[in-house]
């Protein structure tokens, strides 16, 4: 094999290695900023009350079923997806 080709195949796979370790190590970055965020995140959490939570629950949604209703009744004819 010609001596140049040889050369220019270290070449290649220097410049090779040297981008996957780039590439591993700001995607290692990444990882450790995002669980530093959720850390952080989590000191400054305020957790609900928990009638707050109850009464969520607790909320007529019959309105809000009826109109998500109505479009998808209106958006299945419009489209020919009516059954």
């Amino acid at each position: 094999m010609d001596p140049a080709v040889i050369e220019l195949l270290k070449q290649g796979g220097v410049i090779m290695a040297l981008g996957l370790g780039v590439v591993f190590s700001l995607l290692s970055v990444l990882v450790f900023a995002v669980y530093g965020m959720s850390y952080l995140a989590g000191l400054i959490e305020v957790p609900l009350p928990v009638a707050a939570i109850g009464d969520a629950a607790a909320v007529d949604d019959s309105d809000v079923v009826v109109a998500i209703t109505a479009a998808v009744h209106a958006h299945r004819n419009r489209t020919g997806l009516d059954r």
